[in-house]
């Protein structure tokens, strides 16, 4: 897809005719073709070249859930609600928290400069730049996706039937999406103005998972630091995507309900942000 292509699709320029909250929504449905276009470009673009192309999308979550298994689970020896499945159970466990943090990281890690990686457009061509951040985060799903659907099939054949809990899983990972997405539109925006904000980006986001109870349950840390862990917004997340894909526990209804809508207002309030200084993005591209 050129520029020209997205010139003539957007023709009409950006549009705001919704509050932040609704145009989470309302900016992808109305802008879906344009937001599959770029998605899927920005997909050939990455791979363009590369030998093993849209494999890495499985193999880097596979390889990470591989070494942190070996080093927690075989080293370290910490234990996961697992029951008696041992340590490929446990794998599992891993791999469920993991996915989502690569998709997580990837995004922080681009968006950050985004504006200045894709100046082309930003200064030139008429369209809601909010799609371009939403390109960013589809991407990263899309390996996302993969990636879960793998772990299902390895699921099914180390454990068997799956928890009726699993039914629970899009709300458990709509709570990550919606942090993913404030996440990205508030370093896409702030990051055009603040070049510093990719060094500091990729410097906390490593730091930041051994804070977050991906690589471990919330469960084997210490009563003293607990408190410590779960004021961190990420943890709830992950540690329920991995009690309703993996333990089959439910998470309390009202506490996940309440998480939810937190992470839904926090992405809008970063929408709004972005709405606020994406004016000056085409004098800092």
């Amino acid at each position: 897809m050129t520029t020209s292509d997205v010139a003539v699709r957007t023709a009409s320029g950006p549009k705001e005719a919704h509050p932040a909250p609704l145009a989470l929504f309302s900016i992808p449905w109305s802008h879906r073709e344009l937001l599959g276009a770029m998605i899927r470009r920005d997909l050939s673009a990455r791979y363009r070249g590369s030998i093993l192309g849209l494999a890495w999308f499985v193999g880097m979550p596979l390889a990470s859930m591989a070494a942190y298994t070996l080093v927690f689970v075989g080293i370290l020896q910490v234990r996961f609600d697992v029951g008696t499945g041992g340590a490929p159970v446990a794998a599992l466990s891993i791999w469920s928290a993991v996915v989502m943090w690569q998709a997580f990281a990837e995004i922080s890690y681009r968006s950050v400069s985004l504006v200045h990686d894709q100046a082309p457009l930003v200064k030139r061509v008429p369209f809601p730049l909010e799609v371009l951040v939403g390109s960013y985060i589809g991407s990263s799903m899309v390996g996302a996706a993969f990636s879960l659907l793998l772990f299902c099939l390895a699921y099914l054949a180390i454990v068997g039937t799956p928890p009726w809990t699993w039914l629970l899983a899009p709300v458990a990972l709509s709570t990550l999406l919606f942090l993913a997405t404030g996440t990205a539109l508030l370093l896409a925006a702030v990051g055009a103005y603040v070049r510093d904000l990719r060094q500091i980006v990729g410097f906390a986001v490593p730091l930041l998972m051994f804070v977050t109870p991906v690589v471990y349950p919330i469960a084997a840390v210490p009563a003293a630091l607990k408190g410590f862990m779960l004021a961190n917004p990420l943890a709830y997340g992950f540690e329920t995507v991995r009690t309703v894909l993996v333990a089959g526990r439910v998470p309390d209804p009202a506490y996940l309900g309440l998480y939810l809508v937190c992470t839904w207002l926090y992405a809008a309030a970063g929408l709004v942000i972005f709405r606020r200084l994406k004016g000056g993005f085409a004098d800092v591209a």
